[in-house]
């Protein structure tokens, strides 16, 4: 389907959240000259709620995926949320997001029958940064489109594929190895932290991506949105 818009929703609803994420939407619309649809909707509180562990006092981001997927997808909607809980997701500790990609690396689109999207958590960015938590997560969010546009797109020559030599760890596989793009991976050995990386990228970079994944960017925005 064409023109599918997001539904973009928050776990505690606020005017700097809402600002932020505008934010990450119009960056990638001014890059790809596409208008992205998008309705700001309610969170649906009981299936965060099955989706919480008490023990661990975080989200569990596999299951809310699943709980959205089983409950009222129809492939009519992508899903864009934002926890103020914790999140971890399967073998980690936490994440700061999770994506399930509309477009594959190698440009594929991925099933509508599918939900796609991505939810964040900004629990751990604002730990960590107190009130400079705004630009990691505009850089997160920014991250994660990426991902859900297909990028780094597998025919980069900075993709970094499982067991590349350049991979710092499992964690880089995935991602891109260029410092100048979004897509590089951060928070893990020899890789920038959130806040570091979001500096660099908005001082050194208004393109925000390296070139091949600004163009398969594009072109995978353009698919679904035009």
């Amino acid at each position: 389907m064409i023109n599918v818009p997001f539904s973009v929703w928050m776990e505690r609803p606020s005017a700097l959240t809402h600002g932020i994420i505008e934010r990450s939407f119009s960056h990638i619309e001014r890059l790809t000259d596409v208008r992205i649809p998008r309705n700001y909707v309610n969170s649906e509180d009981s299936l965060l709620k099955s989706a919480y562990s008490p023990s661990r006092k975080q989200t569990d981001v596999s299951t809310l995926w699943q709980n959205l997927q089983k409950s009222f997808w129809d492939g009519r909607t992508y899903q864009l949320g934002v926890l103020e809980t914790d999140m971890y997701g399967p073998g980690t500790n936490f994440v700061y997001a999770a994506t399930i990609k509309k477009v594959w690396p190698n440009g594929m689109l991925v099933s509508d029958k599918f939900a796609t999207g991505s939810i964040f958590s900004v629990y751990r960015l604002k730990n960590y940064y107190d009130a400079n938590w705004q630009e990691p997560f505009l850089l997160t969010l920014i991250h994660e489109e990426g991902h859900f546009f297909g990028l780094p797109t597998s025919s980069n020559l900075d993709y970094i594929k499982e067991n590349d030599p350049r991979a710092n760890s499992g964690l880089d596989f995935g991602h891109c190895d260029n410092r100048l793009c979004s897509m590089e991976q951060i928070d893990i050995p020899n890789r920038l932290s959130a806040m570091n990386k979001a500096k660099y990228i908005f001082q050194k970079n208004p393109s925000l991506f390296c070139n091949t994944d600004l163009e398969a960017l594009k072109n995978n925005a353009r698919k679904l949105f035009e």
